[in-house]
């Protein structure tokens, strides 16, 4: 169990310095713009909205401008996220001792929670990338993929 912990303690330190490198690229780097505007009906319904299969950057006639997205700050809280998730499992719980104990009993709901948070980034950020600029569209897909992995943890557990 001692390289199990090693071996989360490296990983937490890749993560890190995934991380800085991400923050001293962006400050070095300074891009003009790496946030998207994401858009709501007038109504804030689904109904008869097609605008998100258009897979347009541009705002449809029709619609508000309602908040914004950056997708750097995304990318590093995802990176952070699961940095933090690999330095709870190097210290086993961060001293606790429920890492090492749930893993003998042969799951690790920690994992899932970190997978939600981070999947959930990811997902949003592919979408924001793919075109999909509607609000309400971009919560379902967070909320949605969160909920997925959390059923890996309800299969894992059911199965342990």
């Amino acid at each position: 169990m001692d390289s199990l912990l090693t071996l989360n303690f490296g990983a937490f330190g890749l993560h890190l310095l995934l991380l800085v490198a991400l923050i001293a690229y962006y400050y070095i780097k300074t891009p003009k713009k790496t946030s998207v505007t994401l858009f709501k009906n007038k109504t804030s319904s689904f109904e008869g909205d097609d605008a998100c299969d258009k897979c347009n950057c541009w705002p449809e006639k029709g619609l508000t401008s309602d908040m914004e997205i950056d997708l750097f700050w995304l990318t590093a809280a995802f990176t952070a996220v699961t940095a933090l998730a690999h330095l709870a499992y190097a210290t086993d719980g961060f001293g606790t001792g429920f890492y090492l104990k749930s893993i003998k009993n042969g799951s690790n709901p920690l994992r899932w929670l970190e997978y939600g948070v981070s999947a959930s980034c990811m997902a949003v950020i592919l979408a924001v990338l793919s075109g999909i600029r509607l609000r309400n569209y971009i919560i379902i897909i967070f909320l949605a993929t969160f909920a997925q992995m959390l059923q890996g943890y309800n299969i894992e557990a059911s199965v342990a």
